[in-house]
């Protein structure tokens, strides 16, 4: 590691220790748009299973997903594969035509 990545570690890490003390003035707030996982799965036609299929989860996350009550969401990687999914449909089952 140069000096020049330790730098930019050391100021990420005083950034951080000053927003958990109040001080927001430094920090990067990034917003993720709200993905209602129902919504996308009726828009491309599909069962939750076949959904699930497409995204490599399991039916019962899809459906806890879609239950109004739940606070699970999908995070990480499966919330960017949805993002995509939501934006362009397209490619995605295109790549999953490939991967098959």
């Amino acid at each position: 590691m140069d000096n020049a990545q330790f730098e930019r570690i050391k100021a990420g890490l005083n950034d951080a220790v000053a927003f958990m003390q109040g001080d927001t003035a430094r920090a990067r707030i990034h917003k993720v748009p709200i993905l209602r996982v129902k919504d996308l799965r009726e828009k491309l036609d599909m069962t939750q299973t076949e959904f699930a299929q497409l995204i490599g989860s399991t039916q019962q996350t899809v459906a806890s997903w879609e239950q109004a009550s739940s606070p699970r969401f999908p995070v990480g990687p499966t919330q960017k594969l949805l993002f995509l999914l939501k934006q362009r449909p397209e490619l995605v089952l295109e790549l999953q035509q490939l991967s098959d």
